[in-house]
């Protein structure tokens, strides 16, 4: 398991992707998980700081 790609927040979050996420997933699951991802950035990132 490698990690394939890191973001880290402005608010200090750091979300890591590996490739077991995306093995031997379709291309229709695939892109469920970026959208699954994507929704949870945004609500990271429209979030209140704590």
């Amino acid at each position: 398991m490698a990690i394939v790609k890191e973001y880290k927040t402005a608010k200090g979050v750091t979300i890591r992707f590996n490739d077991a996420a995306y093995a031997d997933k379709t291309e229709e699951e695939k892109q469920k998980l970026r959208e699954n991802v994507n929704k949870v950035i945004s609500q990271i990132l429209t979030s209140p700081r704590r």
